[in-house]
């Protein structure tokens, strides 16, 4: 029943026109070679969603901000790239034998959704979600903070070239070594590669630690989240195009992206994590999908991480 009410929810822009998704969408070609081009993509992407609506059970898929993009251009906006040796210290493991049944803690440990634009950046969004959602438990206070810094710069403050991608353990060691993150109101994102602007003297809150959590292990994952808050993770996102809502229960590899647990819960039978993306409030659910959990579907498992915060200049908060 869900999945019929839902596809009837949503059949009107599951197929849309083309002339009437370009006005929904904003799209002018400067070329009648370009607009018929991307004719041919958004019908193929059309056809692809159609497919996928048969296959899956409880997520529904149609036309979105992306549906004239070729699958080339779309993983552009995946931009993890793993780093295999990292030495990431590991978190000891929790004592919680009863986690509960559902949890979310968007708007508790949340700032609002953001959106990286046309820049592979996700790892400098993940890494920036974590470190604002932790600062937000740890010290009762929030602060929306400025992943562009993460995009511009390393350690060094010497250009980063961020779009490219990256990985958000190696973010978190630029925090640190720069000496924490300016307010995105100080170093606005721009959704492109710039030189370092950071300024020390605007610099808010910075990392002290942080460490892997539950990593291959999402009843450890559970655990955390359940009972302490959201994670920083990466996995495959090259499924995600077209979703409109609803529990994805398949996957493909690639696409590798970074993106936020900030929940978990259980419909028709079936639990799943919710997960904060960076691509806007247009995405999925509000700027969210719903990913079953214990299959470790689309790699989610691979990479948690957590960091310790404080305010810049003052004692760490245990």
């Amino acid at each position: 029943m869900w999945k019929l009410s839902f596809l009837f929810a949503v059949v009107a822009n599951a197929n849309p026109s083309w002339e009437a998704w370009k006005a929904a969408h904003g799209r002018n070609y400067l070329t009648a070679q370009e607009e018929a081009f991307r004719h041919s993509v958004f019908t193929k992407n059309m056809a692809t969603a159609v497919a996928r609506n048969e296959i899956e059970e409880f997520a529904t898929f149609g036309a979105d901000d992306w549906s004239d993009w070729t699958e080339e251009e779309f993983l552009s906006l995946c931009g993890y790239i793993p780093q295999e040796d990292a030495n990431i210290p590991v978190a000891p493991r929790l004592n919680v034998t009863d986690p509960p049944t559902a949890k979310d803690w968007t708007d508790t440990a949340t700032t609002p959704v953001k959106n990286q634009g046309h820049c592979g950046s996700c790892w400098a969004f993940s890494a920036t979600e974590q470190l604002e959602s932790d600062y937000i438990l740890q010290t009762g206070k929030k602060s929306e903070l400025a992943p562009q810094e993460l995009v511009d710069c390393k350690a060094d403050k010497s250009q980063r070239n961020g779009c490219n991608g990256g990985f958000p353990s190696a973010a978190y060691d630029v925090v640190e070594a720069l000496g924490g993150m300016e307010a995105e109101p100080d170093y606005p994102y721009q959704g492109r590669n710039q030189r370092c602007q950071f300024q020390k003297d605007k610099a808010k809150i910075t990392i002290t630690a942080y460490q892997s959590v539950g990593k291959g292990d999402e009843n450890e994952m559970k655990k955390y989240v359940g009972s302490t808050g959201p994670l920083s993770v990466c996995g495959s996102a090259a499924s995600w195009s077209g979703y409109h809502g609803g529990i994805l229960k398949t996957c493909k590899s690639g696409g590798g992206h970074c993106f936020q647990i900030v929940g978990y819960g259980t419909e028709n039978g079936v639990e799943y994590w919710k997960v904060r993306n960076s691509w806007g409030t247009s995405f999925g659910e509000q700027g969210f999908i719903r990913i079953e959990m214990h299959k470790n579907l689309c790699g989610i498992a691979m990479a948690p991480t957590k960091v310790t915060a404080k305010d810049v200049d003052e004692t760490v908060v245990v």
